[in-house]
């Protein structure tokens, strides 16, 4: 399963999991949060950033986005996609 959406600048794009319209950035996007602390995760949730007994915690940001060549996703689904349009799941 991935995920299609195309960002406002046109640029065509895969996911590994369903992405969120970032409007700051005019792109699409599933970056994960992942907490580690000497060297172990910690957490994978946008919560916490500091342990009791360990302090601070390291962030790791962590996206699955790949660029496609343009046209690539009509090619695949047999219709064009915009920024206004949602991501397509392809199963």
């Amino acid at each position: 399963m991935c995920w299609l959406a195309v960002n406002k600048n046109g640029t065509e794009c895969v996911f590994k999991r369903k992405p969120k319209r970032v409007k700051t950035t005019n792109k699409w996007d599933d970056i994960v949060i992942k907490f580690i602390c000497k060297g172990k995760l910690y957490a994978s949730a946008n919560g916490y950033e500091y342990h009791p007994t360990y302090g601070d915690l390291q962030t790791i940001k962590q996206s699955t986005r790949s660029n496609l060549p343009k046209g690539s996703i009509e090619k695949l689904i047999g219709k064009k996609l915009t920024w206004e349009d949602e991501p397509f799941e392809i199963k």
